[in-house]
């Protein structure tokens, strides 16, 4: 995985003019998590003067790189006040490093705290942050950061990376699933993980098909049949992304007032269930509104 995601970058000529030239105190990763996540490992690679591929296969602690723990599910301003103290130490060799990944689950207030210290970095302070796009961000944070925008992943690379990442996952099923997400490796690891069969699977593509077509009927048919809270989130939260890519491919047989509906009522649904409402009740709620 490693090294496709290098020769991406190769490709893209990203990681060659950040190679020849200054790196920039700030900088926002923007794309894919995991092609993100090692291409922050080839930036420090660069600054500590280290091989990139073997860095980013084995990145090691380090005294002057600081990383705020990436299994936080929200990230607060107690983690960035934490993160700080550590962030304004000074450098024990050449060149002080924070790295910040997924930056998206800092709240606002997390946010401007982070935001002073870029404003006023320590001396010989490198940032790195990552995120799959802006819109959840300050634009006081986007403005005084240098972004890189990381290509989307192929299919063909997502199916190659998927196996590699969660060992259960076949070849067949990694193809299906780079098909069906467009190559979004994150959907892909996020259905993988649950050790999702192919009539799952058909049953996500279903639902995305049933709004396009009207079937609200079929729709609540199946969605009945999810009777589990993490279940539902995961399903309706894929549809959304069908729902988006849908409308992205432009397709002229789509009416897009009926699934920018379909969108608001399925993030008021998560809203509901991550408020641990009755499952059946917030499902009867969905569709009721959807029917509406």
């Amino acid at each position: 995985m490693i090294k496709i995601f290098y020769n991406q970058l190769k490709n893209e000529n990203v990681f060659s003019t950040l190679m020849q030239n200054n790196m920039p105190h700030a900088v926002l990763l923007l794309g894919d998590s995991h092609k993100c996540s090692i291409f922050a490992r080839f930036m420090i690679a660069k600054i500590l003067d280290k091989n990139p591929l073997e860095y980013a296969k084995n990145p090691y602690i380090h005294t002057d790189v600081s990383e705020l723990p990436e299994n936080l599910g929200t990230i607060s301003i107690d983690d960035i006040r934490e993160f700080k103290q550590t962030a304004q130490k000074k450098a024990v060799f050449s060149q002080k490093i924070c790295l910040i990944e997924s930056m998206q689950k800092m709240t606002r207030q997390a946010q401007n705290a982070i935001l002073k210290l870029i404003e006023d970095p320590p001396g010989d302070t490198y940032f790195i942050f990552t995120a799959p796009n802006v819109i959840e961000l300050l634009n006081t944070i986007v403005s005084r950061v240098t972004k890189i925008y990381l290509k989307p992943i192929s299919r063909g690379d997502c199916a190659q990376i998927l196996p590699q990442l969660i060992t259960e996952c076949s070849q067949q099923q990694a193809n299906h699933l780079s098909n069906l997400f467009d190559g979004n490796l994150e959907w892909c690891v996020k259905f993988a993980e649950l050790g999702t069969t192919n009539k799952m699977l058909t049953i996500v593509e279903k639902l995305g098909t049933y709004i396009e077509k009207n079937k609200l009927y079929k729709l609540s048919l199946e969605l009945c049949k999810i009777s589990d809270r993490e279940n539902l989130i995961l399903f309706l939260n894929c549809l959304k992304f069908i729902l988006w890519q849908k409308l992205r491919n432009e397709n002229k047989k789509i009416e897009p007032h009926k699934f920018f509906l379909a969108l608001t009522v399925i993030n008021k649904t998560l809203e509901k269930l991550n408020q641990n409402t009755n499952v059946n009740l917030t499902t009867g709620w969905l569709l009721a509104s959807l029917y509406a």
